[in-house]
């Protein structure tokens, strides 16, 4: 080869490495289409069916609505009145989740009856049955779980199912990991397909109140480390590694694979850069105390304090790439990201998420008005809420 063509095929290799690792630039997302009139509380899931209906968990408000493809027209499928054909659990329990079940049906998960209610796409009860593994039934209060194709259960735990105890029930997770599982029903235990790093979260400190009390505190570090995790449509999980921004995929066979890094401004904190971020989560914490209730030479005491903070010392070199619930799986094979840069992505206000297609490849990077937060998908469609007042409102947008 001579050297021209040695020097073409330099420009050639140099340009293809250049492309791929220019990031696609930031584009608002597309335009609202609906928007929810009815007043609801905390909005916890929400399952999109094929023809455009939602069905919507106000897990603060108790009740479980059917909407219509306008998002403006209703009906209550769960609530605490007894009116419907089941009631969703009051009181003091947590509330029930939804999970997206085969074609338009939905789950709805009871924990105070332990019991998975199948609500059928007009929304009628059709059936119930327990959790595929009830010694885990505890783990489906929280976000995140899934059927696939299968009908088999995905799920985070917090023990290796086959290492604990027979019947150990929901536990807190202790250590910094956590498995995700996969449940069948009639199994004996399900089926560990990874594991996620979970935040560690330093030790209670002593707090002397005015009173002269001494009471425990929990202590913030602002930037613990953590992976996040998400589930396709087909059973695939993604898991997004916070030490790189690279993400693990385990698909429904077993096959494990990872991507390349993705793109992040990784930036090494000065010693002064890291004593701004204490102080002013110092001054946050302050500014929002918590509770307590202690006694103090035989008198019951009770007043507010602040969380402690970790010394400056103890705070990370980097910024992580991503806080919790950062990652999201749209109904077209992609997953969402919420990464936190050094640098804001974008001049203009508002959450720039990395969109990665199932290839691991950046494809999109998709800005949402302030305020705004991703709460579901459907194809060429994103659910969004936002606060207004003492309510929250449900808008679905176009994705382009």
């Amino acid at each position: 080869m001579n050297a021209r063509s040695l020097c073409v095929l330099a420009c050639i290799t140099a340009s293809a490495r250049a492309g791929a690792q220019q990031p696609p630039r930031v584009r608002p997302l597309g335009p609202i289409v609906a928007q929810t009139t009815e007043p609801m509380d905390r909005i916890s899931g929400l399952h999109a069916l094929s023809d455009g209906r939602v069905i919507v968990n106000d897990g603060l408000g108790r009740r479980v609505l059917l909407f219509d493809s306008t998002l403006t027209h209703f009906t209550i499928l769960l609530d605490t009145t007894g009116a419907t054909a089941r009631q969703y659990p009051g009181g003091h329990s947590f509330p029930g989740t939804i999970i997206p079940f085969i074609g338009d049906s939905t789950v709805f998960y009871d924990p105070v009856a332990i019991a998975l209610v199948v609500l059928d796409p007009a929304g009628r009860v059709s059936r119930v049955f327990a959790p595929p593994f009830p010694p885990d039934a505890g783990y489906l209060i929280f976000a995140g779980a899934r059927f696939d194709p299968a009908q088999r259960l995905l799920y985070r735990a917090s023990i290796s199912p086959r290492n604990r105890p027979s019947g150990i029930g929901y536990s807190p997770i202790n250590g910094d990991s956590a498995p995700i599982v996969r449940a069948a029903s009639g199994t004996s235990a399900p089926d560990t397909l990874a594991y996620v790093k979970m935040p560690k979260f330093p030790p209670s400190e002593l707090y002397t109140t005015k009173e002269g009390a001494n009471v425990h505190r929990s202590v913030i570090d602002p930037f613990t480390l953590l992976d996040e995790w998400t589930i396709l449509a087909d059973g695939t999980v993604a898991i997004i590694r916070g030490q790189d921004y690279h993400i693990d995929w385990v698909s429904p066979d077993g096959l494990r694979t990872s991507s390349p890094k993705l793109p992040f401004q990784w930036h090494r904190l000065s010693d002064s850069e890291k004593v701004v971020i204490i102080d002013s989560v110092t001054q946050y914490a302050e500014a929002h105390p918590g509770r307590y209730s202690a006694s103090s030479n035989g008198v019951s005491v009770s007043g507010v304090m602040p969380a402690g903070v970790i010394p400056v010392t103890d705070l990370a070199d980097y910024r992580p790439p991503f806080a919790r619930g950062a990652m999201l799986a749209d109904a077209d094979g992609n997953v969402w990201l919420l990464p936190t840069p050094e640098t804001p992505l974008s001049p203009n206000p508002g959450p720039v998420y990395d969109v990665v297609n199932r290839a691991g490849q950046l494809v999109d990077r998709v800005q949402l008005s302030p305020g705004f937060g991703i709460i579901g998908f459907a194809p060429g469609y994103v659910f969004m809420t936002i606060r207004e007042g003492t309510t929250t409102v449900v808008a679905k947008a176009r994705i382009h």
